[in-house]
Order: C-alpha cells, then structure tokens, then sequence
C-alpha cells in the first residue's frame, strides 16, 4: 500500500500547482522518474507511516461496522439501514482516529529528500510551525467524504458476500 500511497499523494500535491509546472504527468511517469532518482526506497518512503495509520484504522473500522450491525443489535439481522449507518460510521470514526497519522504519513511521503529524517522529525515539525490543529488539517472534506463512501463500500460488500454465499449453497446438478 506504501508505494500506491506515496504516488496518491505526488500526484495530489502537484495538482495544486500550474499545468506547466508539474513534475509528473502521471502514476507511471512519477514511479519511473523516483525510480531512476532514489531507487526501490523511493516508491517505498512512508512505508512504517503506512503501517501505522493502516494497523489501528482498519481493526477500528472493521470493529465499529460490526458493533453497528450486529453487536447492539443482537437477535436482529443486518438491515439495509443498519448496513449503511454501520458502513458509514466505521468510515468517520476510523478517519477521527487515523487522520493525525495520515497527516504526518502523508507530509512525510511528498516532502522533498533530506527534509526529515523520519515520521518523528515531521511531528516535532508539525507541532513547532504549525501546532497540534495541523493534524487535523483537512478533517471536513474528509468527513464529508468518509460517510457515504464507506456505506457504499459495505453495501457492496454485503451485496457481494450475499450473492457468494447464495451460490455456495445452491446445489450443483449431478
């Protein structure tokens, strides 16, 4: 996830500048080009970033989608509302808690080479320049985002793990 993480966010912060000044011109233009800069270690910068903010977020998510469907409502199946408050409450409170470690993943991962020497340097940076509210930079758009996507994603995982299943038991002809 490190490498599509790192070339997500090159690709995000260029975007802000004028068309002529780019770097990239896309996903495989910026892997070839920090290839040939920096080596495999380059598409893999933010690596341990990556793992923190993943480990802790998708236990979190999964755990908050299950609580919503199924634990406070024992004895009841997963309703369609049920799936998409679940779905979507999994995606903001992973977001509330894993929003600080994406921050700092992400400053670390586009910054230019030499700028940090690790995801602790980007922290005491972070806190020094622009105090504890940098990390939570960005919050809304997030937000706004993180409900319904989420809700989709495990409708369609629902839908999905439904359809599997009914095929599973359907008998096979002799």
């Amino acid at each position: 996830m490190a490498p599509v993480e790192r070339v997500k966010c090159m690709l995000q912060i260029q975007r802000e500048r004028e068309k002529a000044d780019r770097q990239f011109r896309g996903p495989i233009h910026l892997i070839s080009a920090e290839l040939a800069e920096g080596g495999i270690s380059r598409i893999y910068k933010g690596f341990f970033a990556t793992i923190l903010r993943e480990f802790p977020g998708s236990g979190i998510y999964f755990l908050t989608y299950e609580w919503f469907t199924s634990y406070h409502t024992v004895g009841t199946s997963a309703t369609l509302l049920k799936m998409v408050i679940g779905g979507g409450m999994a995606g903001v409170v992973m977001w509330m808690i894993v929003l600080p470690f994406d921050t700092l993943k992400s400053r670390l991962q586009t910054a230019p080479p030499g700028t940090y020497t690790g995801l602790g340097h980007v922290f005491k940076d972070l806190m020094a320049h622009e105090g504890p509210a940098a990390l939570y930079k960005g919050a809304v758009p997030v937000m706004a985002r993180a409900f319904p996507a989420n809700a989709a994603c495990f409708l369609g995982f629902e839908f999905c793990n439904k359809q599997i299943v009914q095929r599973l038991r359907k008998p096979t002809p002799d």
